[in-house]
């Protein structure tokens, strides 16, 4: 059965997340094909590594405490960097040997009106191939209200950060990465997206990037994963329209229009490429 669309989707635990919950029934796209993974994303976050919120604590929870008077031990910094980052590290860093091995793409993508999941309606995603045939990526235009130092507030360094935190997808909601505009590696665990963009996901990497250049990235909690086939299979069904990888979109300022603008280029785009096929 499908969720009733009435009931907040992962990111809406994120007080203050723009989520735009589905006015329709999710029934033409099971949530299932669009979150398969999770279960074994789900025992990698047991493992240590990631830089998390706060220790043992699901992000919903973890957000509520952040915006109150944090109990003593709440908000220890060494704690935060240590619980969920093996599900990126091994999910991300996943990605690396196949860039070696094969011509595996970077895209971005863009959620086409067929696609009424309250998770992914009107989403514009930056995706990459992982060396198993998958994908992973981030959701690009759901900043939060929260800011980095709200969720850090024992870190002096994240009180540099000017832009919200940004909601990058349902899976790994307890763990920080970044996306950083930079023509050089910021660090260990870090991947190329893209000339000029890497995803850092290393704890001392990321806490590196805060300290030294903490407005030269953008900030995210959580990821989308895709299984081998998926990602084509959800394209072929008209779920989404596939750009190139462009960093202009990934640090876009005026998100809260970004998928319209792109969705009307990919309408042009089509429009020219059927009357050229008719001609």
């Amino acid at each position: 059965m499908p969720p009733d669309p009435r009931i907040p989707a992962a990111r809406c635990a994120l007080p203050g997340c723009r989520c735009r919950p589905s006015e329709s029934s999710c029934t033409s796209v099971p949530p299932k094909t669009l979150r398969a993974g999770a279960a074994d994303r789900a025992r990698l976050a047991q493992k240590a590594g990631q830089r998390q919120l706060h220790t043992g604590l699901p992000f919903a929870k973890a957000t509520v405490l952040s915006a109150r008077r944090a109990a003593p031990g709440e908000t220890m910094m060494t704690n935060l960097l240590r619980t969920a980052a093996a599900a990126l590290i091994c999910t991300f860093i996943a990605a690396l040997p196949a860039r070696s091995q094969q011509d595996l793409s970077t895209v971005v993508l863009v959620a086409t009106p067929a696609l009424v999941d309250p998770e992914y309606r009107q989403t514009v995603l930056l995706a990459t191939a992982t060396e198993n045939g998958g994908h992973v990526g981030i959701i690009l235009n759901r900043p939060t209200q929260r800011s980095l130092a709200s969720l850090f507030p024992d870190h002096g360094p994240s009180k540099a950060v000017v832009e919200p935190v940004f909601f990058g997808g349902p899976f790994g909601i307890t763990a920080l990465t970044a996306a950083v505009h930079s023509n050089e590696s910021p660090g260990p665990g870090s991947i190329v997206l893209m000339p000029g963009v890497f995803l850092a996901v290393g704890v001392q990497t990321i806490d590196k990037i805060i300290e030294e250049r903490p407005n030269e990235a953008r900030y995210y909690i959580g990821h989308v994963g895709w299984r081998p086939g998926e990602l084509r299979a959800e394209v072929e069904r008209g779920l989404w329209y596939v750009m190139k990888p462009d960093a202009g979109i990934v640090f876009s300022k005026n998100t809260e229009k970004l998928w319209e603008e792109l969705v009307r280029q990919a309408r042009q785009v089509n429009a020219a490429l059927d009357s050229a096929a008719l001609n």
